[in-house]
């Protein structure tokens, strides 16, 4: 049998394949399925605050735990090297120290969040950012002052500002990138 003979009783079959489908797929879903299909979209579409808080401080706590394993201040580090500290004590002082660390410490994890979270979450993220980003610095402040209750307030409360400005200028960063990849496929 040749080629083109092939090709056109595979072609008819299918054809009557899909024809012999087409009736079966005007059958509508149960009210049930319906609705539940319509509720999974609704949540894509529109994720609540609280999943979204839950997703980021999630990815926080993670990026936090491996950025105190290079970080000296709490005995966790590996490298267990000061310079980099040093450095940015000489350089900056207390004040700039800590909000270089309050800035590293949650705008990694907002970098991380910006690759991990969907679009949709991180154009809401971006809408109410001194919100998500207040209680994740405050969340992390809050750790840090029950693993060593020896922070100076003074200092405390210039840390979170470098936080909350870290988080908020990492998570627009990283929705702005991603918007000028290609869509894909």
């Amino acid at each position: 049998m040749s080629k083109k003979i092939k090709k056109t009783l595979v072609d008819q079959d299918y054809h009557n394949e899909f024809y012999q489908f087409k009736p079966q797929s005007e059958v509508s879903p149960s009210h049930r399925v319906d609705q539940i299909i319509l509720e999974q979209v609704a949540c894509d579409l529109a994720p609540s605050n609280l999943s979204i808080f839950i997703k980021l401080l999630l990815i926080q706590g993670v990026v936090g735990i491996l950025t105190m394993l290079f970080c000296p201040q709490f005995d966790l580090s590996l490298t267990n090297r000061y310079e980099l500290f040093h450095f940015f004590h000489r350089t900056f002082g207390h004040y700039g120290c800590m909000a270089i660390c309050g800035s590293l410490f949650i705008g990694s994890g907002a970098a991380v969040a910006s690759i991990i979270l969907t679009h949709v979450e991180l154009i809401r993220i971006c809408h109410f950012r001194f919100s998500y980003y207040l209680a994740i610095s405050g969340c992390a402040i809050t750790s840090f002052m029950i693993i060593s209750p020896q922070a100076y307030l003074d200092l405390a409360a210039i840390w979170y500002l470098g936080a909350t400005v870290g988080g908020i200028s990492m998570i627009e960063l990283g929705k702005q990138l991603r918007q000028l990849q290609p869509a894909t496929p």
